[in-house]
């Protein structure tokens, strides 16, 4: 009965999420991209990132952030322990200079600043990065994601229609790709969180960052909250994201400034479809080391009433469960002591529920998404949703598991 009512309330919040992209999207319909572009009366941003080392991959990030079309911001490059040989290649990557006050910036016309810092976790980076901006407003982005040149142009517009009751804008798209089974079941799983934790939490005020997602907050709300909470760890981005939120709301439940987010619509920054399982189990992994994260430090950065709990059920809870209901049923029908009518009941509170809030997401998802979806995709992805649950759910369980009980993502 528990899991069957899991099910009916995962196709609630399903539901939920639909109405609340919905009703954010007729909001925003006028585009006002091309006008904020233009004007130089734009708020100041800082562009927050932190890097730990000197790979490609973390320079094309960087040049990517440089390169977000804004007519007014920077990028803050807080580099937390990395060696003297990697910072020799940042220097000449961008030709950095050190200034008077301690930061390294280019002598190329770019909008960077960098800092070294010893090393000293995600958190504290993000503080000292946060320290030194100059924007009114920090953008953060997860850098495992793809994202939007127009990113800041698009997070902006709901932060000025309601400037004095929003604190931070949000956005994250769901992965759309079906050229494999594992591509379809990333793009379901995706679409789950864009309408549940992302959307559907929105609604009742208590949105949390996922992985994918990227932020934009004003500043004097994380200078009040006290910035990151302390962590001596060095997590990923989307991790420290989630407990820098859950302290902003924390902080405004024990009587602080009131602290609103809201969705950006606009499809502007998403996690790559993976190309493989085992890419698919990093992804999980670090959603799991995210949400394991905000458990443990939860006494320190406040909660968002039963959104926690929920989420502690629906990635660890209810995997255990499900996992041990499936080896006592097997063991027990083997042992010829429990009747093949409570199999059936099994596989109905299980995998029939989960092929429904699957097939449901998927049509939900193209009533939130105003500009509709190709039928040839939406035909893949919604029969995917039945091997999804019959082999992968149960394979899904045990990663969701283990990437909570262990102690790094992979």
């Amino acid at each position: 009965m528990a899991l069957f009512v899991s099910g009916v309330a995962s196709f609630v919040l399903l539901l939920k999420g639909c109405f609340v992209l919905r009703r954010q999207a007729r909001r925003s319909a006028t585009d006002t991209g091309t006008l904020l572009l233009k004007s130089p009366q734009v708020p100041n941003v800082s562009v927050v990132a932190v890097a730990s080392d000197c790979s490609p991959e973390t320079r094309s990030l960087v040049r990517r952030l440089i390169d977000l079309h804004y007519s007014n911001h920077e990028v803050v490059l807080v580099l937390d322990g990395v060696s003297a040989e990697d910072f020799e290649h940042w220097i000449a990557e961008f030709h950095l200079a050190v200034t008077a006050w301690g930061t390294w910036k280019p002598t190329d016309p770019l909008r960077l600043s960098v800092l070294r810092t010893e090393r000293a976790g995600t958190a504290a980076a993000y503080n000292a990065g946060i320290a030194v901006a100059t924007g009114s407003l920090i953008a953060f982005f997860d850098a495992a994601s793809e994202f939007s040149q127009e990113a800041l142009l698009r997070l902006l517009p709901p932060m000025l229609q309601d400037p004095e009751r929003t604190t931070a804008v949000c956005a994250m798209a769901p992965v759309l790709a079906s050229t494999g089974l594992m591509q379809r079941f990333s793009a379901i799983e995706s679409v789950r969180v864009w309408l549940g934790r992302y959307a559907a939490f929105t609604g009742w005020n208590m949105l949390v960052p996922v992985p994918g997602c990227c932020l934009l907050i004003r500043r004097d709300a994380i200078r009040r909250a006290g910035g990151f909470p302390p962590s001596e760890d060095r997590h990923p981005d989307c991790a420290a994201h989630l407990e820098l939120v859950l302290n902003l709301h924390g902080r405004a439940r024990a009587g602080g400034p009131p602290f609103r987010m809201t969705l950006a619509p606009d499809p502007i920054s998403h996690l790559p479809a993976p190309k493989s399982s085992s890419e698919l189990r990093r992804i999980l992994d670090r959603d799991q080391c995210a949400l394991k994260a905000a458990i443990v430090h939860r006494k320190s950065i406040g909660a968002i009433g039963w959104g926690l709990p929920a989420l502690l059920w629906d990635r660890l809870a209810r995997p255990l469960l499900e996992t041990a209901l499936y080896v006592v049923t097997a063991a027990g029908l083997a042992l010829g002591l429990v009747p093949f009518r409570v199999v059936l009941l099994v596989l109905l509170c299980t995998v029939a529920t989960g092929i429904l809030v699957s097939m449901a997401a998927v049509v939900l998802r193209e009533l939130a998404d105003f500009r509709g979806g190709e039928p040839g995709l939406l035909v893949n992805l919604f029969f995917a949703a039945v091997p999804e649950n019959l082999g992968y759910r149960q394979l899904r369980n045990l990663w969701l598991i283990e990437g909570f009980l262990k102690k790094k993502t992979r």
